[in-house]
C-alpha cells in the first residue's frame, strides 16, 4: 500500500472525524474541535494525514511551544493499523518540530493504550512522568518524552529534508 502523508486540510476534516470516532469513543474531538485547531496552522500548531488512495487513513497533530513541541493527537483507521502509518506520521511531526527549532516532543497517551507506549518506546520515547485522571476518573496519562536530534539545517531555521 502506498501512503502519502501530507499538511491537513479543511477537506480532509469529515473523513478524519470518523477515525476520531472510531479511536477515541466518547472522547473523541467534535468538527468545531479539529477546525480551531486548524485556525493555528502554520504559526503554532502542524497537522497532517495519511493518504492511501487519496483516502485519510491517519491523522497527526503537533503543537509548537519553543524550544519544545507536544504531539496532540494521532490515530489511524483500526482496519490499517500495525502497517507502521502512526510511525510515518510521528516521522514526519518531528521532522516539522526539527524545522521550527524544537528540539524534544512531548506527548501524553492513555496508560492502558500498551500498543501506544510500545510503538513510542520504540521511536526514542521515554516515560517521564503521570497525571492521575488526565483521561477520567482511573484514566491515568503517561508523560513520554524524546530529544530531538540537532540538525544544521533546523538549527538555522532551514530545512533538514533533502529535496
Amino acid at each position: 500500500m502506498n501512503i502519502e502523508i501530507e499538511p491537513m486540510m479543511w477537506g480532509h476534516v469529515d473523513e478524519v472525524l470518523g477515525i476520531e470516532q472510531a479511536s477515541f469513543g466518547a472522547d473523541a474531538w467534535s468538527a468545531d474541535a479539529f477546525w480551531s485547531e486548524l485556525s493555528a496552522v502554520p504559526h503554532a500548531k502542524h497537522y497532517i494525514v495519511a493518504l492511501a488512495d487519496d483516502v485519510v487513513v491517519g491523522y497527526a497533530g503537533l503543537q509548537f511551544i519553543n524550544p519544545e513541541s507536544e504531539i496532540l493527537t494521532v490515530a489511524v483507521q483500526s482496519e490499517q493499523r500495525r502497517h507502521g502509518i502512526a510511525r510515518m506520521l510521528i516521522n514526519e511531526l518531528e521532522a516539522v518540530a526539527q524545522q521550527h527549532a524544537c528540539t524534544t516532543v512531548h506527548l501524553e497517551v492513555e496508560d492502558s493504550n500498551e500498543a501506544a507506549r510500545t510503538m513510542y518506546a520504540h521511536l526514542g520515547y521515554h516515560e517521564v512522568g503521570l497525571r492521575r485522571g488526565y483521561y477520567g476518573p482511573g484514566r491515568d496519562a503517561i508523560l513520554m518524552s524524546r530529544e530531538l536530534p540537532t540538525t544544521t539545517a533546523a538549527a538555522s531555521g532551514g530545512d533538514s529534508r533533502e529535496h
